[in-house]
């Protein structure tokens, strides 16, 4: 009897296989094109804060920001802020921050009785955006070590704008995808609040221009009742050159993906000048 069947069942498998082939093939040469967000970037920035008295400083900062392994510019900005030490332990700040980022493509790929029809490419696009801070830091030193809890409310809104969106079909099932068309599609304005809680430790070296520290911080969206959106976490040490000017290297690493930045690994690296 085992004879007899397995004739019939190796073309079913054979069949099967065939089948299966063709569709890894097209979903690898769509997903082959979709632009994914990287797991490496680089973040540069240069800072200047004006010490106004033994409360008050003003600080003016501008940041540029790559990913897809430094291959592609993702954001610029400037900021401008203030910060006030209302204890010695207890400092507020808030801030305004222009924010000019490239958006990736978003891919809709459509089903059609489960044969791939085809899928929607609205075209990467830079967006200007528009972004208020507001922040509370506590800190408490013990021995050489220093924790710092700030709690951030961050508002940030991007008005409504028109970009293209490319129509993608197939003829078959095993062929390349073409252009049908192209499309205005419109990006509605967006208001994001986001509580932003960092926790961070520093260790002060003794006679060491160098101060080591490790952070984490976690996003939370105030207007869905404080639910979780991401984790960043971030081990870097700052490198004071003298009284004036300090260098800062970092390594951040975020556990999801949003417009902010892409997930995984990023090296940050930054100047500050203080007077």
């Amino acid at each position: 009897i085992l004879p007899t069947h397995l004739p019939t069942c190796q073309r079913c498998m054979n069949k099967r296989s065939s089948i299966l082939l063709a569709a890894a093939l097209v979903v690898t040469g769509a997903a082959a094109q979709v632009p994914s967000p990287s797991k490496f970037g680089m973040w540069t920035g240069a800072s200047v804060t004006k010490k106004l008295s033994h409360k008050w400083s003003i600080e003016a900062e501008g940041e540029f920001r790559t990913q897809d392994a430094l291959n592609k510019v993702d954001r610029w900005s400037g900021s401008l802020g203030a910060d006030y030490k209302l204890l010695p332990f207890l400092k507020l700040g808030g801030s305004y921050t222009f924010l000019y980022t490239y958006l990736m493509d978003e891919w809709n790929e459509k089903y059609d009785t489960g044969d791939l029809e085809g899928y929607n490419v609205t075209k990467a696009y830079w967006m200007p955006k528009h972004r208020f801070c507001f922040d509370v830091t506590g800190s408490y030193g013990w021995n050489r070590f220093e924790i710092s809890l700030r709690e951030r409310v961050q508002y940030t809104h991007n008005n409504s704008m028109t970009v293209s969106k490319d129509k993608m079909r197939f003829n078959g099932i095993t062929d390349s995808p073409h252009l049908k068309g192209t499309e205005d599609k419109t990006v509605d304005t967006k208001d994001k609040w986001s509580l932003r809680s960092r926790l961070q430790i520093e260790y002060n070296i003794r006679r060491s221009p160098l101060t080591p520290y490790v952070s984490c911080e976690m996003y939370n969206d105030l207007k869905e009742q404080l639910s979780y959106q991401k984790l960043r976490l971030e081990v870097g040490g700052e490198f004071k050159i003298n009284k004036h000017n300090a260098f800062d290297l970092s390594d951040l690493y975020c556990t999801s993906s949003d417009d902010d930045e892409p997930d995984g690994h990023i090296l940050s690296v930054s100047y500050a000048y203080k007077f």
